[in-house]
């Protein structure tokens, strides 16, 4: 009898309903826990470990914005140069200061 309960205590953890009083679970929770830190750092080194044999995307992934941000600021000052430069003074509502229809239409004739 007393092997047999001392056997199906043990089988009894071994199975998964093994009972551990509120102590015990606390110091083993306590014991598995790693610092924010320790986990912040291990996933770090493991990502630049990753991405460290793709050389050829993290620099497509830096240079292209750059590219496209020059191509952008490129077209911006020539737009600005061709078509803004001039000094043309302009009525918001009747258009070009030479325009003789503006002129007249700003006047309040026809």
């Amino acid at each position: 009898g007393v092997a047999k309960s001392a056997m199906s205590a043990t089988t009894q953890e071994a199975g998964g309903g093994a009972v551990m009083s509120q102590q015990e679970v606390q110091a083993r929770v306590q014991k598995l826990q790693t610092p924010f830190v320790g986990q912040a750092n291990a996933l770090f080194r493991k990502n630049l470990a990753f991405q460290w044999t793709k050389k050829c995307s993290i620099c497509c992934l830096v240079v292209v914005p750059i590219i496209f941000l020059v191509l952008v600021l490129m077209l911006q000052l020539l737009i600005e140069v061709l078509f803004l430069g001039k000094n043309v003074v302009r009525c918001p509502y009747c258009g070009p200061s030479d325009d003789d229809y503006g002129k007249s239409y700003c006047k309040g004739g026809d």
